[in-house]
């Protein structure tokens, strides 16, 4: 019995020649709605992420973060430099529906397989390319991982508490915030030749630009006043009580009635204490 029949996306072919997290997710994710994922690995060496995170005891190959990230994806190893995996590289960009990549801008262009020719091979392909600041601009060729990202962002300087220096989130947030944005453009390019018969497009996916939009009104704030916004810890400017605090019995908790009928409610359950 095939296990992605009734999937919604069922069908839809994607190769992955993206590492780490960022675009890679993106493939998790349409994995996981019933994509066929094939990820390019370096030959000898693999996905950099099978190295990074925690692995079983009784198995050192077994690296629990990687599981997690490359669930439902096949593997390929193939050496995308190689002028002898051009006719392999060809054959898969026929095959696929989606590509993604996150090598800095410009990189599958030297090596002769970037958009062009998937666009010439696949005309209704669609490509995702994740890079650190975009595939235009003044710092498309600098090198980005997550924590730049924060901190360029200006999530990391948000983070943290007002008398201590700007604090990184502790989980990768930028990458993983991405790859859901990258899952998300690709559905819409899909969609979108799937409507009006439109050929594929490309999708420019900057890291930090995914944070942006989590940033509430705090950019608004500053073009408006010039008011730079700060580090208030677990505080809030606009929740109050809004923290974390810690119990007689020596736990931590934290409360955030948010709104005016939020807040009479935990003020009558205080109350009640």
């Amino acid at each position: 019995q095939d296990p992605q029949r009734g999937s919604p996306l069922a069908g839809l072919k994607v190769l992955e020649p993206s590492s780490f997290v960022s675009a890679s997710f993106a493939g998790t994710l349409l994995g996981d709605f019933g994509a066929e994922v094939i990820k390019v690995e370096l030959p000898g060496k693999g996905d950099g992420q099978r190295g990074l995170g925690t692995f079983t005891p009784d198995d050192n190959e077994r690296n629990l973060w990687w599981m997690a990230l490359a669930r439902n994806k096949r593997s390929v190893a193939l050496d995308l430099r190689s002028e002898q995996a051009r006719p392999v590289v060809e054959k898969l960009y026929r095959w696929a529906d989606v590509v993604t990549e996150n090598f800095r801008p410009g990189t599958l262009e030297r090596w002769g397989i970037g958009w062009e020719l998937l666009h010439r091979l696949n005309p209704d392909a669609i490509m995702l390319r994740v890079s650190g600041f975009g595939q235009t601009g003044p710092y498309r060729e600098r090198a980005s991982f997550e924590r730049v990202a924060q901190a360029f962002s200006g999530l990391m300087y948000v983070t943290g508490e007002p008398d201590r220096p700007p604090q990184r989130a502790g989980l990768p947030v930028s990458d993983y915030t991405s790859g859901v944005w990258g899952a998300l453009g690709i559905l819409l390019a899909f969609i979108h030749r799937l409507r009006s018969g439109a050929p594929g497009q490309v999708i420019d996916n900057a890291i930090y630009e995914s944070i942006l939009p989590a940033m509430k009104d705090d950019p608004a704030v500053y073009a408006w006043s010039g008011k730079v916004a700060e580090r208030v810890g677990n505080k809030s400017a606009n929740v109050a009580p809004g923290e974390a605090y810690r119990t007689r019995d020596g736990h931590w908790l934290f409360i955030a009635p948010t709104g005016d009928n939020a807040f009479q409610r935990a003020m009558r359950v205080i109350g009640d204490r």
